[in-house]
């Protein structure tokens, strides 16, 4: 449950009003279109900004951040600097997203509302614990730098930002132009074929249950080398594209020992470094509907088909935890979606207000990572002073 509930929070920042201290709305920080961002929406992702630079020195330099030195890939902001550019520039992005889900008349469906809801109630009963639940449910959210407020208004605007992508290319991406999804396909050096697979290797049971694989004989292999030139051979006198293909299918579904061949009954659509080399290697090497000659890899020989690509080609997806199978025109089209972001955001009217310039916004990026203060906290500590 706890992994479960920490993913679902991770995955608000991959996309209510508050009172001031006085009673009246003085905790915005800025404006996006005349939208107002509230000093603890700005500290969400500001939180982030923080996680993001630590994972980029980690996976880039294996070093810890010196905050007051220069960001790695840009010696002329250091690196608190960049974690407060870079909370400014997706700030932006997201509530230019919100101003166009306004223009097109996408709104957050009620569904989702309840959704939220629901999702508000199942942390509050697993996380609000002790004589204060309220405390602890509050500690609980700071600790992934929200508020309850925040994290509301953070999961509607990932509402709407995945709503207004549906809007414009569909669920799938089934919107976006068959063009484009091969003009992406293209520069990403994705590729259609399918194969009819013949193992060369056979699953072992011992006594106590342990299944192994252990490779044919060599008199085995060479059978099964015989199987796959004979189907190849077949193939190749067949002159019509078409009647090659449909016979290709009918040989795949007979003979290939493929455990992937039911989620991908048409063949698979790959960008290079996703299949074994000599796969990826042998199916650019032929042209359209050109047939191989058997090519041995570790799982046995492929008798392999090159095939025109489409945007409903199935490709194996992941996100994150999640592996799934969508269409070619499902990963294309967030490509295309992210360049419309940066349009908006690039035109968007960005202003900040008094409290922005009053806060010292780095004074919260430590050396132990993010601390993590709610504007009633930030007030009450000015209050205080």
């Amino acid at each position: 449950m706890k992994k479960t509930i920490a993913m679902l929070l991770a995955a608000v920042m991959l996309c209510g009003c508050l009172a001031g201290c006085g009673g009246t709305k003085d905790d915005t920080v800025m404006t996006v279109n005349g939208t107002e961002i509230s000093y603890d929406e700005y500290m969400t992702w500001l939180g982030s900004a923080v996680s993001d630079i630590k994972s980029i020195y980690s996976t880039y330099s294996g070093t810890d951040v010196d905050w007051d030195g220069n960001f790695l890939f840009d010696e002329s902001i250091t690196n608190a600097e960049w974690c407060i550019k870079h909370a400014n520039e997706n700030l932006t992005k997201l509530h230019s997203v919100e101003s166009k889900a306004k223009e097109l008349g996408v709104t957050v469906t009620d569904e989702q509302k309840e959704d939220l809801e629901d999702e508000i109630e199942e942390l509050r009963s697993t996380y609000a614990t002790g004589d204060d639940t309220e405390a602890s449910f509050k500690d609980f959210l700071a600790g992934y730098n929200y508020t309850q407020d925040s994290y509301r208004t953070q999961r509607n605007l990932n509402y709407l930002y995945y709503n207004v992508f549906a809007e414009l290319y569909g669920e799938q991406g089934e919107k976006l132009d068959e063009a484009k999804v091969l003009d992406y396909a293209e520069k990403n050096d994705y590729v259609t074929s399918a194969h009819i697979l013949i193992k060369t290797t056979r699953d072992v049971t011992d006594e106590d249950g342990k299944t192994t694989t252990e490779e044919l004989s060599e008199a085995e292999k060479a059978e099964k080398l015989a199987q796959a030139q004979e189907l190849a051979d077949e193939l190749k006198a067949i002159d019509d594209n078409e009647k090659r293909w449909e016979r290709f299918k009918e040989l795949m579904d007979e003979y290939s020992e493929d455990p992937g061949k039911e989620s991908f009954p048409n063949g698979y659509c790959f960008t290079t470094n996703t299949m074994v080399e000599i796969y990826d290697t042998t199916s650019r090497s032929l042209a359209e509907y050109e047939v191989s000659d058997p090519v041995e890899s570790t799982h046995g020989y492929h008798v392999i088909m090159r095939l025109p690509m489409t945007s409903s080609d199935l490709v194996s997806y992941t996100n994150g935890y999640q592996q799934s199978i969508v269409p070619l025109s499902y990963v294309a089209a967030p490509s295309y979606y992210d360049t419309d972001v940066s349009g908006w955001a690039k035109e968007a009217t960005v202003k900040y207000t008094s409290l922005y310039e009053k806060v010292d916004f780095s004074q919260y990026i430590t050396d132990d990572g993010f601390n993590f203060v709610s504007y009633a906290d930030y007030c009450h500590r000015d209050n205080s002073d």
